[in-house]
């Protein structure tokens, strides 16, 4: 499962994908969006704006994929 994770998230832009990484705890602890923003410099609502893009994406690839 892992595997089939990491190859989703390599479909990605790196950015996105650090994203998916530090919002789900892969890889490492979970982190809030205000953890992610902080990291990022950005504002807590960019973050789930990015989020919600990043997993679009992976929808997108998956549907793709079929």
């Amino acid at each position: 499962m892992m595997h089939e994770a990491d190859s989703a998230l390599e479909r990605l832009s790196p950015h996105e994908e650090l994203l998916l990484r530090l919002r789900f705890g892969i890889g490492g602890r979970r982190r809030t969006t205000s953890e992610i923003a902080r990291h990022f410099g950005l504002r807590p609502e960019d973050v789930r704006s990015l989020e919600a893009r990043a997993l679009t994406h992976l929808r997108q690839n998956a549907i793709a994929r079929m």
